[in-house]
């Protein structure tokens, strides 16, 4: 599955890490497909979040911001407003 791309000023109030870690769960969650039966689609929803659990738990971990950065682009591609990566 390719990683939810979130679009974020890193240089703004976008680049604190915890607005990230946010945006990208709420990424991460969004980018479960919606096919299937309702059984189907909560496994799946429900796979997607302890998937973002991970990634926070993994984020609070860090020990400096650049690491914490390297973390949530484990999980989603952090494309920068304006167009870098």
């Amino acid at each position: 599955m390719e990683k939810p791309i979130i679009e974020v000023d890193l240089q703004g109030s976008d680049g604190n890490v915890f607005a990230l870690m946010t945006k990208a769960r709420a990424a991460i969650i969004a980018a479960v497909p919606r096919g299937g039966s309702a059984v189907e689609r909560r496994w799946k929803r429900e796979k997607a979040e302890c998937e973002a659990a991970k990634m926070m738990r993994a984020v609070m971990q860090s020990h400096s911001y650049d690491e914490a950065l390297s973390v949530i682009r484990q999980y989603v591609t952090i494309q920068e407003k304006g167009g870098g990566l």
